[in-house]
């Protein structure tokens, strides 16, 4: 019982000199960033993952007797090509300051980027099928 759940996931390490380039930054450009009616539009790629391993399920067991009254669907475990490479799609992305007067939500730009591959075969000793079922 009792301890803490911690999150796996790696966070960067951040130096002193770091932190204080940062705030320079910051200080530079926070009337810039800050005024709506200044041109700034921000630019970033992000990758979309179609699984996630880190999501849990709790699967209660069934009580014999009762499988007729309640019907309670199975659960089926999704079939994934590799754990190691799991499939993803990445998306660019343009915004900037929504204008309510020019009616502008902030959207600029936003396109799938990744391209699309057919899957081959790793190696002549892997005889995978393309279909999983």
């Amino acid at each position: 019982m009792g301890g803490k759940q911690v999150s796996s996931i790696e966070k960067p390490l951040l130096t002193d000199d770091h932190k204080k380039k940062r705030k320079a930054w910051v200080r530079t450009n926070f009337d810039l960033l800050t005024n709506p009616l200044s041109p700034v539009a921000f630019l970033d790629e992000k990758w979309f993952y179609t699984t996630s391993r880190r999501r849990t399920m709790k699967v209660l067991p069934t009580v014999a007797g009762f499988e007729d009254e309640m019907q309670i669907p199975t659960y089926n475990r999704p079939k994934i090509r590799s754990r190691r490479y799991p499939v993803k799609v990445m998306y660019l992305g343009v915004v900037a300051c929504p204008l309510d007067e020019h009616d502008f939500d902030g959207r600029i730009f936003l396109k799938r980027v990744s391209r699309r591959r057919k899957v081959t075969r790793a190696s002549r000793n892997s005889r995978f099928s393309i279909h999983v079922e």
